[in-house]
């Protein structure tokens, strides 16, 4: 059988996709080498600031997680008022937190940037107005600081309470987030500093100048601009917050075309730079490179080999219904590849995602409780991750016809 280009591009997709996994099991590898946090603890002065939106149904109970803090040098905390049309600011005041008033212009960078002039304290952490970091999680991530030239450490984001299917796949696709986010930082490649708890150096944030207003994702490019800039970024595993997640499709939907349309601004935005400065080449750049490329190319592929097929079965059907005959080909129903080469390979990606799901649940003190979890990773496998590519198809069209929104 002579090989198409369909098939030499699956069979790419595949050997790429195996070689990321072998570059993620070196990582961790390299990761149980790496010396853990020592010295003396340290408790530098840390302000909190929360973006609100109209949030009056979470915002109390954030700040109340807030105040549960187990930090003995908890500056400030100050809520920004973002433009809110309902009780946000009235309740958050109500709590004795300080809270800020601006009109909304769009993006969560706006209101984090108009608080930043407002902070004096050593370090600098945002939380979003429906996140509830547990008691301990500011104690451990400042630890990393001892560090001078780590400027930023992020924490392991999970779900809150997920109950619909929906929450439960994004569950299990953030429990993955976390052990990859925690591998990346052994090559100082972690690529975004998440808003449900992040943490930075007030000096170096206010250096850098603070967070880009002409980016939706300002999480992915601050932790970008702050990796160009020569610092570090850590990923503090036992810190852990939990946040509220988008609980219907629709907004579930939004909320990753937002994701998807910040990843290419920000890949846009550091290409340049990436080209001229060999020391910004990093893994970070290759893999969200590589990730765009083959979600998209994946999708194709997947696309015309269906569409193939369906249009050949649709064919011989109406030709064998005109004719009144039956004789349609065998092999019309049959994949391109060779059946060996594509359950062969198709096998090992599945096994490898199986160990890799595994390793990550293990890793953040996550626990299948039940056989109804086992089918929600059957879901994701098969289901929740295959749309991503359709997201990120829709979230270039958008970016291109210049119709961004939050």
């Amino acid at each position: 059988m002579i090989l198409n280009f369909v098939d030499i591009t699956f069979l790419v997709f595949a050997f790429v996709t195996l070689y990321l996994a072998l570059v993620f099991m070196v990582l961790y590898f390299e990761d149980k080498k790496l010396p853990k946090i020592i010295g003396k603890e340290i408790f530098p002065s840390v302000s909190i600031l929360i973006p609100a939106f109209n949030e009056q149904s979470t915002i109390v109970d954030t700040i109340n997680a807030i105040k549960k803090l187990k930090y003995p040098n908890l500056k400030q905390i100050i809520v920004i008022d973002d433009g809110s049309i309902d009780a946000t600011g009235k309740l958050a005041k109500a709590t004795g937190v300080k809270v800020l008033y601006k009109k909304n212009q769009g993006q969560k960078s706006y209101p984090l940037n108009f608080a930043l002039p407002h902070v004096t304290s050593e370090l600098v952490a945002c939380v979003d107005a429906d996140s509830y970091p547990e008691p301990s999680s500011l104690e451990k991530a400042v630890q990393f600081f001892s560090d001078p030239k780590v400027a930023s450490v992020t924490c392991s984001v999970f779900v809150k309470n997920p109950k619909k299917i929906l929450e439960r796949l994004q569950n299990i696709e953030y429990v993955l987030i976390v052990w990859a986010r925690k591998l990346l930082e052994v090559i100082d490649s972690i690529y975004v500093t998440p808003g449900a708890l992040s943490i930075y150096r007030t000096d170096v944030l206010k250096k850098i100048g603070g967070f880009d207003n002409n980016n939706i994702t300002e999480d992915i490019e601050i932790a970008w601009r702050i990796l160009h800039n020569g610092y570090k970024i850590k990923m503090s595993l036992d810190s852990v917050v939990h946040t509220g997640t988008p609980r219907g499709f629709k907004a579930w939907w939004e909320q990753r075309i937002r994701w998807s349309i910040g990843g290419i601004q920000t890949t846009l935005k550091y290409l340049p730079i990436m080209l001229q400065d060999g020391s910004f080449i990093k893994f970070v750049a290759i893999f969200f490179t590589l990730t765009y490329f083959f979600s998209v190319v994946g999708f194709a592929i997947f696309a015309y080999i269906m569409s193939q097929k369906i249009y050949e079965a649709l064919y011989y059907m109406t030709i064998a219904f005109v004719s009144n005959t039956s004789s349609i080909p065998k092999n019309i129903l049959d994949p391109i590849l060779l059946p060996n080469t594509f359950m062969i390979f198709g096998t090992i990606i599945l096994f490898v995602s199986l160990f890799w799901i595994a390793l990550s649940y293990k890793k953040t003190d996550r626990h299948l409780k039940s056989l109804g979890e086992l089918f929600d990773l059957m879901i994701y496998l098969t289901l929740y991750i295959t749309v991503f590519p359709v997201i990120l198809l829709q979230g270039t069209i958008r970016l291109m016809r210049k119709k961004i929104k939050w």
